[in-house]
């Protein structure tokens, strides 16, 4: 292994580019998605006269999906970085909590059972 324990948690550089990845490739699914369903209402102009289903039709929903996207990833990267930090929370309470079960144990007196004070 690179020198870590198992329960080691990974380096910020690691955590930072998954965050970033996760953001990135979601945004990527949701623009895709996006400007794949949103094309489809830009029909041909003979069906649609009053309408003109150019290139500007086209534009506006790439655009629109660019922004689905980008809105998307970045709602992707505050829950991951909101998920992480309740885990860490958790984790720190835990530790917290056994550290003050070893205390408590270790300040016993096994004579008579009570804590010493």
């Amino acid at each position: 292994m690179n020198g870590r324990r198992m329960g080691d948690r990974p380096g910020r550089t690691r955590f930072a580019t998954v965050v970033a990845l996760s953001g990135f490739t979601v945004g990527a699914i949701a623009t895709a998605a996006a400007t794949f369903f949103g094309a489809g209402s830009c029909g041909p102009r003979e069906l649609y006269p009053p309408f003109d289903a150019g290139p500007d039709c086209l534009a506006f929903v790439g655009g629109m999906a660019l922004r689905t996207g980008i809105a998307t990833g970045l709602a992707t990267v505050v829950i991951v970085l909101v998920a992480a930090g309740l885990f860490r929370t958790a984790e720190r309470i835990e530790d917290d909590r056994r550290t003050a079960a070893r205390e408590r144990y270790a300040n016993e007196d096994p004579a008579d059972g009570d804590p010493a004070s």
